[in-house]
């Protein structure tokens, strides 16, 4: 069995989207193979067909359970790759079937909520008593309204460019690949009036390529999603409702219709429609 571990940390290092994806699949596999006590390929098949009862009798939650269950059913598809057919078979297996979990709604913002969200910043940036705070407000303006109109992810966020952005397109670097959004005449003005203003505030940004840039003892340096966590939570605290960048994110993906919906399953940032699908129906504006 660990020569078969080995040889599927690196197939799963050649077929996952992210680091941490890989990382789940191995612990997931190496916490079965404890569990279960399997030293032998003989003993496989009876071990799969009882995991799903241990989990449950040793109260894993049920979306551990099936996450435990996928990457059993990962390991499944890699000994095919291998030529081992044997266990094909168990791929349909009921014990290896995932159980329902009602999530609920998602958290979202109302339309009014929303237009509060959208004027914050510029209302703190007229009432600023100093350059510094004028210029924050600017750029947490436009991240907001780069968020709500892209659905862009904080991590990704933070990692654009000016070369990334060029008059309607916006590139977008993922984990594994990149997307190109379009942005609206609005928002091309914002981020043109924002670089106007960093240049002045900031004469030494022009050596950095970032768009997003921190003061003080960060200053000229990207921010990090830290930087965002905070500028929402400073919104959430005045405006006395709660608000994050990933409620903002699922409001601009809650507007899209059917079509757009099966469009703009990678320029949303999803690498499956299925999950796209999943926090649409999860969203009030679109079930309503």
């Amino acid at each position: 069995m660990e020569k078969l571990l080995f040889h599927f940390n690196h197939y799963v290092t050649q077929h996952s989207n992210s680091i941490h994806t890989q990382k789940q699949y191995r612990l997931d596999m190496n916490h079965f193979i404890k569990k279960m006590n399997v030293t032998a390929i003989e003993q496989f098949e009876q071990a799969v067909l009882s995991y799903k009862n241990m989990l449950e009798k040793e109260r894993y939650s049920i979306s551990t359970i099936n996450r435990k269950l996928a990457s059993l059913k990962k390991f499944l598809h890699f000994l095919q790759t291998m030529g081992n057919t044997q266990f094909t078979h168990l791929l349909s297996a009921e014990e290896l079937k995932p159980d329902s979990i009602d999530l609920g709604e998602l958290e979202s913002l109302t339309s009014h909520q929303l237009k509060l969200v959208l004027q914050f910043w510029q209302m703190k940036g007229q009432r600023a008593l100093t350059k510094e705070h004028q210029w924050l407000a600017k750029r947490n303006e436009v991240i907001v309204h780069f968020i709500k109109e892209t659905a862009i992810k904080p991590a990704e966020l933070v990692r654009i460019q000016w070369l990334n952005i060029e008059h309607e397109l916006a590139q977008i670097t993922g984990t594994r690949s990149g997307r190109t959004v379009t942005i609206s005449p609005k928002l091309q003005q914002l981020l043109k009036d924002y670089l106007e203003e960093t240049r002045i505030f900031m004469p030494d940004s022009e050596a950095s390529p970032y768009v997003w840039l921190g003061v003080r003892n960060k200053r000229g340096k990207p921010i990090t999603t830290k930087t965002i966590e905070r500028v929402f939570a400073s919104m959430s605290k005045e405006l006395n409702f709660q608000v994050t960048a990933t409620m903002l994110r699922y409001y601009s993906i809650s507007e899209m219709d059917a079509t757009q919906m099966q469009k703009n399953t990678e320029e949303y940032g999803y690498a499956r429609k299925s999950v796209l699908t999943e926090r649409q129906n999860r969203m009030p504006h679109y079930n309503k």
